[in-house]
Formats: structure tokens, sequence, C-alpha cells
């Protein structure tokens, strides 16, 4: 017996094959949307991680200053803390972050003005020296925390580690390691 093809039958025949090839298409842009998001926020995510490795290396150049002034090579000292780059514009994927780096990663600013608030505050009632001193540890604490946060960064986004072939990493971690207990609290 063969089977009679009526004009419902094609209709039939042609509507799910239309629904079938519809899903297919709106599922290869799903996919290719989602590829596309998860590369934005990748890059994203490495340009804040670099920001933070900026910011942490101008610190160890603030350090070596403050160093430099102690051992008598230099004449002069800032104790103005190096200031965070800008960050990658809000239009960019910020919300297909995680929320909890996020929040580290807008809140680190202000950790850096608490410090250098607390710097001055140390060179006003303490001494001038204290205030140095202050600004040392403050320095070597927050590109501690900003190398942290960059390789939180990097790990969540599975970006490849930090690496350079500069000696400053080193040269922080040796000063951390010499500031005095009270001070590791703050990291």
């Amino acid at each position: 017996m063969a089977a009679e093809l009526t004009i419902g039958t094609v209709v039939s025949l042609a509507l799910g094959s239309s629904v079938i090839g519809a899903l297919v298409t709106q599922g290869a842009v799903w996919l290719r949307e989602g590829r596309t998001a998860k590369r934005e926020t990748a890059y994203l995510a490495l340009r804040i991680a670099s920001v933070f490795e900026r910011f942490a290396e101008d610190a160890a150049e603030f350090v070596g200053g403050i160093n430099d002034f102690a051992s008598g090579s230099a004449e002069e000292v800032s104790t103005e803390l190096p200031s965070l780059r800008a960050l990658p514009d809000e239009k960019e994927r910020w919300r297909d972050l995680d929320v909890f780096l996020t929040a580290r990663i807008i809140g680190f600013e202000e950790r850096v003005r608490s410090r250098q608030g607390g710097i001055g505050n140390t060179w006003e009632h303490a001494s001038p020296e204290d205030g140095i001193a202050a600004a040392k540890a403050f320095a070597i604490l927050l590109a501690t925390g900003a190398l942290r946060l960059a390789a939180d960064v990097r790990k969540t986004y599975r970006l490849p580690s930090f690496d350079t072939t500069s000696h400053w990493p080193l040269f922080l971690s040796g000063e951390y390691d010499e500031l005095p207990g009270h001070w590791h609290d703050e990291v």
C-alpha cells in the first residue's frame, strides 16, 4: 500500500522541517554569541589584571625611591602613593564579571585613597620619618594586594599567569617579608 501524499502531509512536513531548521539556526546563533561574550569577558579581565599589575610595578618603584632616600642616594622622597590607572570603560562586559571580583576591583581605588590619608595623618601627627615608613608599608601592602587581585582575575577567567623578566615582583616579596608583623594583618 502506497502512502498517499496529501496536502496536509506536505504542509506538516514543510512546517516540521522549517521549525527544526529555525531551531538549529537559533542554536548556532546562541552558541556563537556565547563564545563571543566569553572571549570579550576574558579580554576585559586581562585588561583589568594588567592595570593592577602595573600598579604593583609602580608601587615597587615608589618603595625603591624610599629605600634610595633612606640610604642617602636620593635627596628627596615622595609620600604620594602611585595612582591606579584607568580601568576599562563601563560600556564593556563588566556585568559578565564575577560580582565578588568586581567588588574588589572597584573597591581598590578607595583603599589607595584611604591609605594615602593615613600617610598624611601620620606625617602630620607623628613625624615625617613615621610618615615615610607608613608610605613604604602601605605601598608594599597595596602592591601585594594588587598582585593577588590580578592573580585571582587571571585564575577565574583561565588566563595565563602574570610573567615578567623584571625583578620587581621579587623585590616586593622581599620588602613584604621585611615588614614588621603587625603590618601583615593589613593585607
